[in-house]
Protein backbone atom coordinates (compact mmCIF):
# COMPACT_ATOMS: atom_id res chain seq x y z
CA UNK A 1 0.00 0.00 0.00
CA UNK A 2 1.40 3.40 -0.96
CA UNK A 3 1.55 6.35 1.42
CA UNK A 4 -1.26 8.09 -0.51
CA UNK A 5 -3.46 4.97 -0.38
CA UNK A 6 -2.74 4.66 3.35
CA UNK A 7 -3.86 8.24 4.01
CA UNK A 8 -7.02 7.85 1.96
CA UNK A 9 -8.03 4.53 3.51
CA UNK A 10 -7.65 5.70 7.10
CA UNK A 11 -8.41 9.40 6.52
CA UNK A 12 -5.11 10.46 8.05
CA UNK A 13 -3.51 13.85 7.55
CA UNK A 14 0.18 14.25 6.65
CA UNK A 15 0.68 16.18 9.89
CA UNK A 16 -0.21 13.06 11.86
CA UNK A 17 2.03 10.56 10.01
CA UNK A 18 4.56 11.87 7.50
CA UNK A 19 5.78 9.92 4.47
CA UNK A 20 9.11 9.41 6.29
CA UNK A 21 7.29 7.94 9.28
CA UNK A 22 5.20 5.68 7.05
CA UNK A 23 8.24 4.24 5.27
CA UNK A 24 10.02 3.75 8.60
CA UNK A 25 7.02 1.81 9.93
CA UNK A 26 6.79 -0.39 6.81
CA UNK A 27 10.49 -1.21 6.87
CA UNK A 28 10.36 -1.73 10.62
CA UNK A 29 7.64 -4.35 10.13
CA UNK A 30 9.74 -6.07 7.46
CA UNK A 31 12.69 -6.05 9.85
CA UNK A 32 10.54 -7.44 12.64
CA UNK A 33 9.07 -10.24 10.52
CA UNK A 34 12.22 -11.22 8.62
CA UNK A 35 12.75 -15.02 8.83
CA UNK A 36 16.33 -14.68 10.04
CA UNK A 37 15.57 -12.35 12.95
CA UNK A 38 17.02 -14.06 16.01
CA UNK A 39 14.16 -12.73 18.12
CA UNK A 40 10.92 -11.11 17.04
CA UNK A 41 11.12 -8.07 19.27
CA UNK A 42 10.36 -4.42 18.69
CA UNK A 43 13.89 -3.77 19.90
CA UNK A 44 15.10 -5.38 16.66
CA UNK A 45 13.43 -2.73 14.48
CA UNK A 46 15.88 -0.40 12.80
CA UNK A 47 14.88 3.07 13.92
CA UNK A 48 17.31 4.79 11.54
CA UNK A 49 15.39 3.69 8.43
CA UNK A 50 13.47 6.52 6.80
CA UNK A 51 12.57 7.80 3.36
CA UNK A 52 16.18 8.82 2.69
CA UNK A 53 17.25 5.21 3.20
CA UNK A 54 15.17 4.01 0.29
CA UNK A 55 15.51 6.85 -2.20
CA UNK A 56 18.39 8.18 -4.24
CA UNK A 57 18.77 11.70 -5.54
CA UNK A 58 18.93 12.24 -9.29
CA UNK A 59 19.09 15.94 -10.11
CA UNK A 60 16.17 17.52 -8.25
CA UNK A 61 14.16 14.29 -7.95
CA UNK A 62 14.11 11.60 -5.31
CA UNK A 63 13.87 8.24 -7.09
CA UNK A 64 12.85 5.11 -5.10
CA UNK A 65 15.59 2.52 -4.76
CA UNK A 66 14.99 -0.90 -6.26
CA UNK A 67 13.26 -3.63 -4.24
CA UNK A 68 16.60 -5.47 -4.18
CA UNK A 69 18.12 -2.53 -2.30
CA UNK A 70 15.24 -2.64 0.19
CA UNK A 71 15.87 -6.35 0.69
CA UNK A 72 19.61 -5.84 1.17
CA UNK A 73 18.90 -3.22 3.83
CA UNK A 74 16.61 -5.59 5.67
CA UNK A 75 18.98 -8.58 5.37
CA UNK A 76 21.85 -6.95 7.27
CA UNK A 77 20.88 -8.65 10.48
CA UNK A 78 22.68 -9.88 13.62
CA UNK A 79 24.19 -13.35 13.35
CA UNK A 80 21.67 -16.15 13.62
CA UNK A 81 23.00 -19.08 15.58
CA UNK A 82 19.86 -21.07 16.32
CA UNK A 83 16.25 -21.18 15.21
CA UNK A 84 14.17 -24.04 16.55
CA UNK A 85 11.78 -24.49 13.62
CA UNK A 86 14.63 -24.42 11.09
CA UNK A 87 17.00 -26.61 13.06
CA UNK A 88 14.26 -29.27 13.31
CA UNK A 89 15.27 -30.15 9.74
CA UNK A 90 18.39 -31.82 11.19
CA UNK A 91 16.18 -34.55 12.67
CA UNK A 92 14.31 -34.89 9.37
CA UNK A 93 17.53 -35.41 7.42
CA UNK A 94 18.70 -38.11 9.82
CA UNK A 95 15.32 -39.90 9.84
CA UNK A 96 15.18 -39.80 6.04
CA UNK A 97 18.49 -41.70 5.91
CA UNK A 98 20.25 -39.12 3.68
CA UNK A 99 22.77 -38.18 6.38
CA UNK A 100 24.36 -40.88 8.51
CA UNK A 101 25.63 -38.79 11.41
CA UNK A 102 24.45 -37.42 14.73
CA UNK A 103 22.24 -34.35 14.81
CA UNK A 104 24.93 -32.12 16.37
CA UNK A 105 27.25 -32.83 13.43
CA UNK A 106 24.84 -31.32 10.88
CA UNK A 107 25.49 -27.63 10.40
CA UNK A 108 22.95 -25.51 8.55
CA UNK A 109 24.32 -22.00 8.07
CA UNK A 110 20.93 -20.29 7.93
CA UNK A 111 22.37 -16.81 7.44
CA UNK A 112 24.17 -18.00 4.31
CA UNK A 113 21.19 -20.10 3.15
CA UNK A 114 18.76 -17.18 3.36
CA UNK A 115 21.28 -14.79 1.81
CA UNK A 116 21.67 -17.09 -1.21
CA UNK A 117 17.91 -17.63 -1.40
CA UNK A 118 17.32 -13.90 -1.74
CA UNK A 119 20.22 -13.36 -4.14
CA UNK A 120 19.98 -16.35 -6.47
CA UNK A 121 16.84 -15.38 -8.34
CA UNK A 122 14.68 -12.38 -9.21
CA UNK A 123 11.53 -14.52 -9.01
CA UNK A 124 9.57 -13.99 -5.79
CA UNK A 125 7.38 -17.04 -6.44
CA UNK A 126 10.45 -19.28 -6.13
CA UNK A 127 11.77 -17.39 -3.09
CA UNK A 128 8.40 -17.50 -1.35
CA UNK A 129 7.92 -21.21 -2.00
CA UNK A 130 11.37 -22.15 -0.70
CA UNK A 131 10.88 -19.98 2.38
CA UNK A 132 7.61 -21.82 3.06
CA UNK A 133 9.43 -25.16 2.74
CA UNK A 134 12.10 -24.04 5.23
CA UNK A 135 9.45 -22.87 7.71
CA UNK A 136 7.29 -25.99 7.09
CA UNK A 137 4.27 -23.98 6.04
CA UNK A 138 4.24 -25.09 2.39
CA UNK A 139 1.13 -27.04 1.42
CA UNK A 140 0.93 -30.78 2.11
CA UNK A 141 -1.82 -33.34 2.62
CA UNK A 142 -0.92 -33.44 6.31
CA UNK A 143 -1.58 -29.69 6.70
CA UNK A 144 -4.64 -29.71 4.45
CA UNK A 145 -6.07 -32.66 6.41
CA UNK A 146 -5.61 -30.71 9.65
CA UNK A 147 -7.54 -27.85 8.03
CA UNK A 148 -10.26 -30.35 6.98
CA UNK A 149 -9.61 -29.74 3.29
CA UNK A 150 -8.34 -33.28 2.56
CA UNK A 151 -10.10 -36.42 3.75
CA UNK A 152 -6.77 -38.24 4.18
CA UNK A 153 -3.28 -37.12 5.31
CA UNK A 154 -1.52 -40.00 3.53
CA UNK A 155 0.80 -39.79 0.52
CA UNK A 156 -0.93 -40.87 -2.70
CA UNK A 157 2.22 -42.86 -3.62
CA UNK A 158 3.19 -44.43 -0.30
CA UNK A 159 -0.42 -44.91 0.88
CA UNK A 160 0.29 -45.56 4.57
CA UNK A 161 2.82 -42.73 5.12
CA UNK A 162 1.74 -39.25 6.18
CA UNK A 163 2.42 -36.68 3.45
CA UNK A 164 4.36 -34.16 5.54
CA UNK A 165 6.69 -31.46 4.20
CA UNK A 166 9.74 -33.59 4.93
CA UNK A 167 8.15 -36.61 3.22
CA UNK A 168 7.41 -34.59 0.07
CA UNK A 169 10.89 -33.10 -0.33
CA UNK A 170 13.18 -35.69 1.29
CA UNK A 171 11.59 -39.13 1.60
CA UNK A 172 9.00 -40.06 -1.03
CA UNK A 173 10.39 -42.51 -3.65
CA UNK A 174 8.62 -40.42 -6.30
CA UNK A 175 10.65 -37.36 -5.24
CA UNK A 176 13.94 -39.22 -4.91
CA UNK A 177 13.63 -40.69 -8.41
CA UNK A 178 12.93 -37.24 -9.84
CA UNK A 179 15.87 -35.71 -7.96
CA UNK A 180 18.15 -38.20 -9.69
CA UNK A 181 16.90 -36.81 -13.01
CA UNK A 182 17.56 -33.24 -11.85
CA UNK A 183 21.09 -34.18 -10.77
CA UNK A 184 21.74 -35.68 -14.20
CA UNK A 185 20.36 -32.54 -15.87
CA UNK A 186 22.77 -30.43 -13.81
CA UNK A 187 25.69 -32.70 -14.73
CA UNK A 188 24.83 -32.42 -18.43
CA UNK A 189 24.21 -28.68 -18.55
CA UNK A 190 26.22 -27.12 -15.72
CA UNK A 191 28.76 -29.25 -13.84
CA UNK A 192 29.69 -32.81 -14.88
CA UNK A 193 31.11 -33.48 -11.39
CA UNK A 194 27.94 -32.44 -9.53
CA UNK A 195 26.76 -34.83 -6.83
CA UNK A 196 24.13 -34.43 -4.14
CA UNK A 197 23.92 -37.78 -2.35
CA UNK A 198 22.79 -36.30 0.96
CA UNK A 199 20.28 -33.96 -0.78
CA UNK A 200 21.64 -30.90 1.03
CA UNK A 201 22.06 -28.83 -2.14
CA UNK A 202 18.56 -29.80 -3.24
CA UNK A 203 17.08 -28.76 0.10
CA UNK A 204 19.14 -25.65 0.96
CA UNK A 205 19.71 -24.36 -2.61
CA UNK A 206 23.04 -23.21 -1.19
CA UNK A 207 25.55 -24.39 -3.80
CA UNK A 208 28.40 -22.05 -4.80
CA UNK A 209 27.00 -22.06 -8.36
CA UNK A 210 23.86 -19.89 -8.47
CA UNK A 211 22.58 -21.60 -11.64
CA UNK A 212 22.54 -24.92 -9.76
CA UNK A 213 20.65 -23.19 -6.95
CA UNK A 214 18.18 -21.81 -9.49
CA UNK A 215 17.53 -25.29 -10.95
CA UNK A 216 17.00 -26.71 -7.46
CA UNK A 217 14.63 -23.85 -6.56
CA UNK A 218 12.53 -24.56 -9.66
CA UNK A 219 12.78 -28.29 -8.90
CA UNK A 220 11.38 -27.82 -5.40
CA UNK A 221 8.59 -25.61 -6.72
CA UNK A 222 7.72 -28.25 -9.34
CA UNK A 223 7.77 -31.06 -6.76
CA UNK A 224 5.36 -29.15 -4.53
CA UNK A 225 3.10 -28.36 -7.50
CA UNK A 226 2.88 -31.98 -8.66
CA UNK A 227 2.25 -33.33 -5.16
CA UNK A 228 -0.57 -30.86 -4.59
CA UNK A 229 -2.34 -32.07 -7.73
CA UNK A 230 -1.36 -35.76 -7.30
CA UNK A 231 0.34 -35.76 -10.69
CA UNK A 232 3.49 -37.62 -11.84
CA UNK A 233 6.81 -35.96 -12.59
CA UNK A 234 7.98 -35.45 -16.17
CA UNK A 235 11.43 -34.11 -16.96
CA UNK A 236 10.31 -32.45 -20.20
CA UNK A 237 7.53 -30.63 -18.32
CA UNK A 238 10.06 -29.56 -15.68
CA UNK A 239 12.38 -28.19 -18.38
CA UNK A 240 9.43 -26.25 -19.80
CA UNK A 241 8.94 -24.57 -16.41
CA UNK A 242 12.68 -23.90 -16.20
CA UNK A 243 12.44 -21.97 -19.48
CA UNK A 244 9.44 -20.02 -18.21
CA UNK A 245 11.19 -19.05 -14.98
CA UNK A 246 14.23 -17.88 -16.97
CA UNK A 247 12.14 -15.01 -18.37
CA UNK A 248 13.29 -11.88 -16.54
CA UNK A 249 16.00 -13.82 -14.70
CA UNK A 250 19.57 -12.65 -14.14
CA UNK A 251 21.75 -12.68 -17.24
CA UNK A 252 24.40 -14.81 -15.52
CA UNK A 253 21.84 -17.59 -15.05
CA UNK A 254 20.32 -17.16 -18.50
CA UNK A 255 23.72 -17.38 -20.16
CA UNK A 256 24.78 -20.53 -18.29
CA UNK A 257 21.48 -22.38 -18.73
CA UNK A 258 20.44 -22.77 -22.33
CA UNK A 259 17.94 -25.10 -23.98
CA UNK A 260 17.70 -26.10 -27.61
Amino acid sequence: MSYTQFKRRYNINSNVISSNDYVAVKLGIRRFDHPTSSTQSVAMIREDLCLKSVTKTSGLRNIPQSSKTFRDLMCKLPGLTSYTKLDAWKVDFISSGHIMRVESAINFNWNEIFYNLYHTTNNYKLIQHQYKVFMKIATSKHLRHKMKIEHSPYCHICKDVCESISHIYLECPKTLAFLEQIEELIRVKIDDSYSDCDKLFHFTCNHSNKTINFINLVGNWYIGRQFQSNKPFYLDAFEKFLKQFLVGEKLSIKNSLSFN
